[in-house]
């Protein structure tokens, strides 16, 4: 998922300032986002397996 993103982002000139990986697979493509986005601020959320569902009840 993160090399198509990156692949269509190069296509229109653009770079991510930050990066935000939520969900049961953030820390698994934590290195990968690190390689592809080098310059960008790459986030992990606090609980990052619940993140998803936290914003999902926080916004209805």
């Amino acid at each position: 998922a993160l090399i198509p993103m990156r692949k269509s982002m190069r296509e229109d000139g653009m770079d991510a300032d930050v990066v935000l990986l939520a969900g049961g697979g953030a820390e698994a493509y934590q290195d990968a986002a690190k390689e592809l986005f080098p310059k960008s601020r790459i986030v992990l959320p606090n609980e990052s397996v619940a993140s998803n569902a936290r914003g999902f009840w926080f916004c209805g």
